[in-house]
This record gives structure tokens, sequence and C-alpha cells, in this order.
């Protein structure tokens, strides 16, 4: 063969392997760009939607920055349980404060459930208390009815078998949340001034305001109990109703208010007034219907 057509020849194959690794370097350069461009349009979502929920949080858009955070959730995997557990936070507080729009807590409690089934590790032991009172609110909405109407066996039987899961329930969160309540004294008393301070007793003060409606309607749960119950077995409803409403107002033995001022018994606090109107020092003992003997 010619010198000049194997030279041609060397030269078109070497050309041939220069191609073949160009295309090779240009297609990873182009998937790594890509790469990184989409690394970066997360990002800036991310810091986006974060300084989005930062500002609807500052200007207290509670209904808006659900909205927000429900949209994350959706739209990016990552941090999917630790923003369903700041929605979870948000739902409790709006719970908390017991409104008396139905329609509004009805549709709350819809968004909980849809938010448990995307995100399962978004349970924790505040919003368990919190479903754990909308089921004793239903159970005294049938033990109601059945009061009413005796015939109503139906209703009867649901509140009894509501109570008899929702107290044990009441009494296990209520328990854990305790728990957390004596970590979280132990970590502020060792904090100084400061942004996680603030964060820490904030968290203190959710706990707390949802292990009172624990006790709170966990007495309630007691109380209707005993009028679902007969013989001994109400007796022990009612007796531990009445211990769990003392303790929860603070009230001594014999029931008086002795040395006790508003500020002491939290009558800031909505629960806390109705339960010492209802069941107080003078109502406690015997009720009339409401005996809690």
């Amino acid at each position: 063969m010619p010198r000049d057509q194997c030279e041609f020849r060397e030269l078109a194959a070497n050309e041939g392997r220069w191609r073949f690794f160009q295309n090779i370097w240009i297609g990873t350069f182009v998937l790594l760009t890509a790469c990184c461009l989409s690394t970066f349009q997360l990002y800036a979502q991310e810091s986006s939607d974060a300084a989005v929920e930062k500002y609807l949080a500052g200007l207290g858009l509670v209904d808006l920055q659900m909205r927000q955070l429900n949209d994350m959730i959706d739209r990016s995997p990552t941090k999917r349980t630790e923003r369903a557990k700041r929605l979870v936070n948000l739902y409790v507080d709006e719970l908390v404060v017991d409104t008396d729009d139905e329609e509004r807590r009805a549709q709350m409690h819809a968004e909980i459930e849809q938010l448990l089934r995307k995100v399962p590790g978004a349970r924790t032991a505040l919003l368990e208390v919190m479903l754990c009172v909308a089921q004793q609110q239903k159970a005294e909405a049938n033990a109601e009815r059945w009061l009413n109407d005796p015939k109503d066996q139906t209703s009867y039987q649901a509140a009894r078998e509501t109570l008899r899961t929702v107290i044990p329930d009441l009494q296990k969160h209520k328990r854990s949340l305790e728990a957390d309540l004596k970590r979280l004294d132990d970590q502020i008393g060792g904090l100084e001034e400061g942004k996680l301070l603030r964060e820490k007793e904030k968290e203190w003060d959710r706990k707390q305001a949802v292990v009172s409606r624990a006790d709170f309607f966990l007495g309630f749960s007691h109380y209707y109990a005993g009028i679902t119950s007969t013989g001994s077995s109400a007796r022990s409803s009612y007796q531990k109703a009445r211990a769990v409403f003392r303790e929860f107002l603070g009230l001594q033995e014999d029931g008086s208010l002795q040395g006790r001022d508003a500020e002491s018994l939290g009558l800031d606090d909505r629960i806390s007034a109705l339960a010492l109107i209802i069941f107080g020092p003078k109502r406690l003992p015997e009720l009339g219907r409401w005996k809690l003997l």
C-alpha cells in the first residue's frame, strides 16, 4: 500500500478516535452542567421557599404559611419529614386555640390526614394528643345523644368503644410530652439569651399547652366513661375524673382555692377557666348530674 495512503488512513483513524473521545467529553460536560444547574435551581428554589415561609410566619399569616409548606412538601423530595413536622406544629397551634369554627377545624383535620398519608414520619406526640381530642369530642357527642335518647344504643356503644381507646392513648402521649418538658427544662436552664433559647422556650410553651389539653380532655373522657357505665365501674371513672380535674386546677384535697389567684390558676387559658366554672371548688365534690364521687 502506498505510503501516503497509509498515512491518510492513520490520520482518519486518529481523527475518529479524537471525535469519539470528544463526544464523550462533551456529553459528560453537558450532563454535569445539567446536574449542577438542576442542583442550583433546586437550591435557589429552596432558598426562595424558606424566605417566603419566614416572611409569612413573621406576618402571622398562618393559613398561607400552611399552604406554602404543603406546596414545598409536594414539590421537593428533600427535607419532607422536617417540613411536615413544621407544618404539624402549625396545625397543633391552631387546634390548641380551640376555635369555634367547626368548618375550619374539620378542614384542618382533613389536611392532617392527607399529610400523614404522604409523610407518615410527621406523627408526633403533640399531634397524637390533638387527634385524641378530636376522638374524645366525637365520643362526648355520642354520649350526649344517648343521654337525650336512651334508646339510641348505636351512639351509646360508639361512645364506649371510642373512650376505651382514647383514655389510654391520651395517658401515653401525655407522659411522653411531660418527659419532653423535663428535658427542655434542663436544656433551657443551661442556655444564654439568644435565638436558641427563644426557640426552646417556644417549644416548651407549645408542649405545655398540649399537655394541659391532654389533662382537660382526659378528665372529660373519664367523666363520660362513668356516664356510660354502671356500678363500681362508673364510680371508679368518676373518681378518676375528679382526681384529674383537681390536679389540673391545682385544688387542694378538700377542693378549696385557698392561697390561689387568677394567675396561678392559669385563667388566661380558656380551658382552665372552663374547668374552674364546671368543676370549681363548690361543684367538684358533688355536681348533681355531674356528680364525681
